[in-house]
């Protein structure tokens, strides 16, 4: 059957019909690159890259394990956040005795009075620091 013509103009596709046609002609855009990609002609090359695993010298066993210890600094009559601050530098953990009833609110309100390990003790990379506070 025949549209029917309004004020003799043909009748405008719909969306749908827009949509789809737009849709049909990016899928078959896409089908074609990649069947344009995908030949084996004669100027095609296959490259294979291998490297090898770089060299180690060791000796004999397995290598040495390198710990490296630090000499602890005397932290007494230093604010707490100073000094939770210059442990944690260091690569050492912190861990706060005192503090009251509730314990240690604001760092900068307390005050180390003594230490353990106690300063000019060696210590490594991830060992503990306990400290004493006053207010």
């Amino acid at each position: 059957p025949e549209p029917v013509r309004v004020h003799g103009r043909r009748p405008r596709p719909s969306w749908v019909l827009v949509a789809l046609v737009g849709a049909l002609g990016f899928v078959s855009g896409v089908v074609l690159a990649i069947g344009a990609g995908t030949g084996t002609g004669k100027d095609a090359k296959t490259i294979t890259v291998t490297r090898a695993p770089a060299l180690v010298k060791t000796t004999s066993g397995t290598p040495p394990t390198v710990i490296t210890k630090v000499s602890v600094p005397d932290f007494s009559n230093v604010r707490l956040d100073v000094a939770k601050s210059q442990i944690g530098a260091q690569g050492w953990h912190v861990k706060t005795k005192g503090g009251g009833l509730l314990g240690v609110i604001v760092d900068s309100n307390w005050t180390v009075v003594a230490q353990d390990p106690k300063p000019g003790t060696l210590l490594q990379r991830g060992g503990t620091i306990t400290v004493d506070v006053v207010k």
